[in-house]
């Protein structure tokens, strides 16, 4: 466990300061990249997303498709508690807070259903182009 080195300005140690930082600037790519493909009748670009991991990540092709892959996984598993049965209430729940300018339909189930997929969809035309 870290020690802390010395408090910063908002009350916090500056080791646990850095590690929220360091999320939210990991949640900035991620949000960008749900905000890019939300519109279900417009390409994303890949070429600017990758730009602006470039100017984000130390690591910007690795980081790009990794976000792209984790926010596939997370609607893979939106699908697969669809078909489980689960609510759309709950699925919002357990979900809107891992995918940062999402737009999760409520209480539609078809509609979520549908919303996954195509997301699905257009992760796996983004990898193949990134």
């Amino acid at each position: 466990m870290h020690e802390p080195i010395e408090q910063c300005g908002c009350g916090g140690v500056i080791t646990i300061c850095l590690v929220l930082v360091k999320k939210e600037i990991a949640m900035e790519g991620i949000e960008k990249l749900e905000r890019e493909s939300e519109e279900a009748d417009r390409e994303i670009s890949v070429s600017d997303l990758l730009a602006y991991y470039r100017d984000q990540y130390p690591k910007p092709v690795f980081r790009l498709v990794e976000d792209i892959e984790r926010q596939a996984l997370l609607y893979a598993n939106i699908i697969d508690q669809v078909k489980r049965g689960d609510d759309t209430k709950t699925i919002r729940s357990r979900f809107e807070n891992l995918l940062p300018g999402a737009a999760l339909p409520n209480p539609d189930i078809p509609a979520l259903f549908q919303k996954a997929l195509d997301k699905l969809s257009r992760s796996g035309r983004h990898l193949s182009t990134s």
